[in-house]
This record gives C-alpha cells, structure tokens and sequence, in this order.
C-alpha cells in the first residue's frame, strides 16, 4: 500500500496550522479545512482499497481471532475493520499520529473510563508496540487490539 497520501496529507495539515500561526485564517477555519481533508483522504482510500479487495478475491479476511501473521501491516497507521454479521461495515485507515491528536478523549474499556493517552501508555509500558501501529478488530460484539508487530494486547466480548 502506497502511504505517500497520508505523507500529503500531514503536510497539507502543517500548510494550514501555519496559516493559522500567520493569522491567515482562524481556528475554526483551519479545523473545517483539516475535517474535509481527512475526509477526502479517507474517502479515497476506501476507494482503493474496495478496488484491491475485489481484485484480490482468493484472500479473503476472516472476522475469527486472527493469527499474528494473519494481522495486516500496521506499520505507520491505525487500521479499523468492524463486521456485521460475517460482512465488512468499516475499514478506517489512519496515520498513527491521529493518536496523539486525540489523546485526552476519554474511553470506556471494560466499564473503566480513562482516557485514550492513558490507555495506551499502559499498553507500553507492558511491552506492546502500539507506537508504530495499531490494528482493531471489531466483530459483531467482540473488540480484539494488536499492536503493530501482530501482538493482542486486549480483548472485550460484549
């Protein structure tokens, strides 16, 4: 996979928080251009990657507990796929600096709020490399979290 779009895309980012340092434009502004940004980004991955799955019909992904190295690369992005009913509803493909952006949003995991930051600072200090990436796998009403070299490092059934 080609990751020179999300390259472009953290700068184009850069580009507009500096215009908002240049006060060019405001605040609000800038979060609109970055929001449509992401969106378009997002919307033509999703678009490539429909393309490759079809084109790829013999690897099929399976929604059970997946292998370690059944585990998509990772490297570089977070990587959302959530199944319904065996089908694939959502495939998110994000740079992993998304993470520090939202770091202070708050979770539920296991009826525990914390927030996101925290989350993933225990997961490090218990050895998982979510620094490099981070894959989630939502089926039906399981939640299964690798880090980036193919190592769960949670589960929650629901």
């Amino acid at each position: 996979m080609d990751n020179s779009i999300f390259i472009e895309l953290e700068e184009e980012k850069q580009k507009i928080l500096k215009m908002v340092e240049e006060g060019k434009i405001s605040a609000e502004d800038a979060d609109k251009m970055i929001w449509i940004l992401e969106n378009s980004v997002i919307k033509e991955q999703a678009k490539i990657e429909d393309k490759e799955s079809k084109i790829n019909i013999n690897s099929t992904d399976s929604t059970e507990h997946k292998k370690k190295n059944d585990i998509p690369n990772v490297k570089g992005k977070l990587l959302i796929h959530v199944y319904e009913n065996g089908i694939k509803k959502v495939n998110i493909q994000l740079p992993i600096s998304i993470i520090k952006i939202a770091k202070h949003l708050p979770i539920n995991i296991d009826n525990r709020q914390m927030q996101i930051d925290d989350f993933f600072n225990q997961a490090r200090e218990s050895g998982f490399n979510i620094h490099d990436g981070l894959f989630i796998l939502v089926n039906d009403e399981e939640v299964h979290m690798y880090d980036a070299d193919g190592n769960e490092f949670i589960t929650v059934t629901g």
